[in-house]
């Protein structure tokens, strides 16, 4: 990319990571002290891992794209300012919500970097090129090695909690998912908002239409699935 004048000279070295600073990311588990049990959320720490710096570029290309995705929640005041938008609510409108199961870990490579190539293509200004883009991307998914009990792992599918593109990334592969998901839905929500892997949408069909759109949900992908609950039930 410095070669072909896509970036400077900064950026050039900010982007490097010299040999004897480099090191393999590192497993650790945060409890989830709010769940029965303290299941363990696992994450690969990437501080001074080689591609570290790429992540943060490659997030800056992408963060863009995630604030233009219809579904997108920026903070708690984002939302409460989006749900007054929907009032009065019809008075037989369900609120249900639901949580994609180990989002990160869970999206295929090719449809996170299909979906990031697409985002990238609908840019007016290319001055980092597309393909670009794509082979850093690539490099981050690829390479993320970690050690773990003093031994060396890959991780060859999904991406890692810990690397700073993560949020970005999830956030666009879910962008393309939901807008396929909706379109084929046999019945729609009144509204559908989204925080990365934590879904709000309101209901204002049947409860057997309900029941039939989360079945869609389930079945729509075959390794992204969804917990749900609602103001009539939970699963």
């Amino acid at each position: 990319m410095f070669d072909n004048k896509h970036i400077d000279n900064d950026t050039f070295d900010y982007l490097r990571t010299l040999e004897n600073e480099a090191k393999a990311g590192r497993f650790y588990m945060l409890p989830k002290i709010h769940k029965t049990g303290n299941p363990g959320r696992p994450i690969v720490s990437a501080n001074s891992h080689p591609t570290e710096k790429i992540s943060e570029f490659v997030d800056h290309h992408l963060r863009p794209h995630v604030k233009e995705l219809p579904s997108f929640i920026q903070d708690t005041t984002d939302y409460l300012k989006k749900m007054e938008s929907l009032n009065p609510l019809p008075s037989n409108t369900i609120l249900a919500s639901m949580d994609v199961s180990s989002l990160y870990t869970n999206i295929p490579q090719d449809e996170g970097i299909a979906a990031c190539e697409e985002a990238w293509n609908t840019r007016s200004e290319k001055n980092s090129p597309t393909e670009c883009l794509v082979t850093l991307l690539k490099l981050v998914l690829e390479n993320n090695n970690f050690s773990f009990n003093e031994k060396h792992y890959l991780q060859i599918d999904g991406t890692s909690m810990g690397t700073k593109m993560a949020p970005s990334y999830a956030n666009i592969f879910m962008g393309q998912l939901e807008k396929r998901l909706l379109a084929s839905a046999p019945y729609q929500p009144l509204s559908w908002f989204r925080f990365i892997d934590d879904i709000d949408f309101k209901w204002t069909d049947s409860q057997e239409h309900f029941n039939e759109f989360l079945q869609h949900c389930n079945s729509f992908h075959h390794s992204i699935k969804f917990t749900y609950e609602s103001s009539i039930w939970r699963k």
